[in-house]
């Protein structure tokens, strides 16, 4: 299901994927990489909601546990929430649940996890535009690469009332003849949005990022040990590295991502073999043996389990 519609500056698209890769694309300029870890088909939607002077709405589901990485734009400010009641998910191996938002600066790093039904919101505004309506208060935008958490339900909540209803309004406006709604508008009321979250940062209601728990810190560093030798790695391997117990390290991974070590590693395997499919005519073979993945005959059901498709299957649905 596809839908676009454009009226007076106001550019609307609502659609489904059962491709990750094709939704990792749809947050324009934010070169987002998608991990699928938990294992079925995908499924997911994106709402798409664009002004002038880069204000955007983009409203997420996915239906897999899915790692995010990407950063906020150079002249971009970013807003980042659950909506709804839903699973928690994680931003930078920290929780982060309904009811707080993420203030993110031009060039600030996205690191998120999101569950099985996770509902995830993104509002974005032009810099140029956040001085422009911060003039009148002082208000600034926030520092180049800096995230800030804002823990405060009730600021949450009524922001996630004010999006919704201006959707609701973009939506509308789409499918009515007369241009009750367009660009100009809806630009201007993201601003007001984005001025009132900043304003939380200086009266002092917004907090840095806090540091990475001990756990947390041990996640990240075995992710990058795994990312960085993924053809030959191991759980003994990473205890070796990184002088901890096994115990320790699954404390650490199951806490971070609801997973054993084990687990992710092959998890995170399987994608990279996945996505390695859609964008290499080298032989299956080949791509799973870089990848750390040798016994070429259990691979096929490993992949449909995982994706719910064969490796044959998925490379031919995929042009090159």
């Amino acid at each position: 299901m596809t839908a676009e519609f454009e009226r007076s500056g106001l550019t609307i698209h609502r659609a489904r994927f059962a491709d990750i890769d094709r939704q990792a694309a749809q947050l324009s300029g934010y070169d987002q990489i998608y991990r699928q870890l938990s294992r079925g088909a995908f499924d997911g939607s994106f709402t798409t909601v664009e002004g002038g002077q880069g204000a955007g709405i983009y409203v997420e589901t996915v239906n897999q546990a899915i790692e995010q990485f990407s950063s906020v734009p150079e002249g971009q400010t970013s807003l980042v929430f659950l909506c709804g009641d839903q699973p928690s998910a994680r931003f930078g191996a920290r929780a982060f649940s309904p009811g707080t938002a993420m203030l993110l600066g031009s060039g600030a790093e996205i690191d998120f996890q999101s569950k099985p039904g996770t509902h995830v919101c993104v509002v974005t505004l032009g810099e140029e535009s956040m001085r422009q309506s911060g003039e009148a208060s002082a208000l600034r935008p926030t520092a180049r690469g800096e995230t800030r958490l804002i823990d405060n339900a009730a600021a949450t909540g009524r922001l996630v009332q004010t999006v919704s209803a201006l959707l609701q309004c973009a939506l509308l406006a789409a499918g009515v003849s007369i241009e009750v709604f367009d660009g100009d508008s809806f630009t201007a009321e993201v601003a007001a949005i984005m001025a009132a979250m900043t304003g939380l940062a200086g009266a002092g209601l917004a907090d840095r990022l806090p540091s990475l728990d001990r756990r947390a810190a041990l996640f990240r560093q075995a992710r990058d040990m795994i990312q960085e030798t993924l053809d030959t790695v191991s759980v003994s391997y990473l205890q070796r590295r990184m002088d901890v117990s096994r115990r320790t390290l699954e404390y650490a991974f199951q806490e971070a991502a609801g997973m054993s070590p084990h687990a992710y590693i092959a998890a995170v395997r399987l994608d990279a073999v996945r996505r390695a499919l859609k964008s290499s005519d080298d032989s299956i073979g080949d791509i799973a043996a870089r990848h750390g993945i040798w016994h070429l005959g259990r691979l096929a059901g490993q992949f449909r389990e995982a994706f719910g498709t064969l490796p044959s299957e998925m490379r031919r649905c995929t042009p090159l």
